[in-house]
């Protein structure tokens, strides 16, 4: 594919990629990969359906470093568009390290507006360890600049107090109770098989459709 940068974009390139010669590969990371909340086999044949229909219409977000662009979104529709020989583009995000580009990925998943109660916590567990090490550097912080015997009320404290699990489940979009419930879930839970657990007052269940990706695991929705 022949590649023509379109314009920049907040800061960040734009390219585009036409079929006609060699294909440009985009590396894929296994461990960015695996945080990519997995598609039912129905599901990706009508994302199949549609790209093939109206061309791929997104771009592909990708992380330039190391000479390597690294694919962040859009692995379902990169791996169909090479299938198919069909053109796509990629935006460039740019990132100081691999976490603060794994944050991104995972605030990214949780922006889908189709994703189960159990994948939205899934998602936001995986942010606990930053999250509860900001929430310490937090306390420690307000504890050397605002402690006992510097004169200062707690309103002049401008470092606000961080609560991991309810920021974990604000973040997931559920409520704690919910939140409660889906991580026991999680740490418990075979993920291949079939379970049901009452989430937020309702019971929700989903048997995990395998699909099998070239780079990765065989993807399951887990069932909850």
């Amino acid at each position: 594919m022949k590649s023509y940068i379109l314009q920049d974009f907040l800061g960040a390139r734009v390219l585009a990629f036409f079929p006609g010669s060699k294909t440009m590969d985009l590396h894929i990371d296994p461990g960015f990969s695996q945080l990519i909340c997995p598609l039912t086999a129905d599901e990706y044949q009508q994302l199949e359906q549609n790209l093939l229909a109206e061309g791929c219409r997104d771009a592909l977000v990708v992380w330039p470093v190391d000479g390597k662009a690294i694919l962040l979104d859009g692995h379902n529709r990169y791996r169909i568009c090479r299938q198919h020989n069909l053109p796509f583009t990629t935006l460039e995000r740019h990132f100081g390290d691999r976490e603060a580009a794994q944050e991104w990925i995972i605030r990214n998943q949780l922006g889908r507006r189709n994703l189960q109660p159990f994948q939205r916590v899934e998602l936001a567990l995986k942010l606990e360890p930053a999250i509860a090490a900001k929430a310490k550097e937090n306390l420690r912080q307000s504890g050397e600049d605002f402690g006992r015997g510097k004169g200062c009320q707690n309103s002049d404290n401008p470092i606000k107090p961080i609560d991991t699990k309810k920021e974990l489940a604000q973040l997931a979009d559920v409520s704690h109770d919910t939140f409660h419930k889906a991580k026991v879930l999680a740490e418990k839970a075979d993920m291949a098989t079939s379970k049901t657990v009452d989430l937020g007052g309702r019971s929700e269940s989903r048997r995990g459709t395998p699909l099998e990706l070239d780079w990765g695991r065989p993807l399951f929705y887990p069932t909850i």
